[in-house]
Formats: C-alpha cells, structure tokens, sequence
C-alpha cells in the first residue's frame, strides 16, 4: 500500500519536472533572411518532397502580401 503511494507520487513528480523543463528552446521565435536560408527547404517542400525526375512538381507557395 505505501509502496504504491510513494511510486505514484514519485512518478507524479518525475511528470511535473519535466513538463517543466519543456523542449528547451530558449529566445523568440523568428523567420530568417540572411542569404544562407534562401537556398534552405520550405515546410511544403520538406511535407511533399518530390522525387528528381517526377512531373508533378509541389505547388508554388502564395507570394507575399503588400501592406497598403
């Protein structure tokens, strides 16, 4: 009985430490646009890869809006 107490408590707070703890990631969140990423895979292109050669090419990602 005790034993099954102090496992779960144990788990409990193994669970909590690391939902605190999280990923790690640490800073803002933010979209780069220096020249080395212009050449790097976009999320469409990484969720359908197309194979060298294929004739279905991914569709083209929307161009950015101009703010008025």
């Amino acid at each position: 009985m005790w034993g099954q107490i102090l496992f779960k408590r144990t788990a409990l707070a193994v669970g909590m430490v690391t939902v605190c703890a999280a990923c790690g990631q640490k800073g803002p969140l933010y979209l780069p646009n220096d020249p080395e990423s212009r050449d790097r895979a976009t999320l469409p292109q990484v969720l359908l890869p197309t194979l060298p050669g294929s004739s279905n090419p991914p569709p083209p990602s929307a161009p950015p809006r101009e703010s008025p």
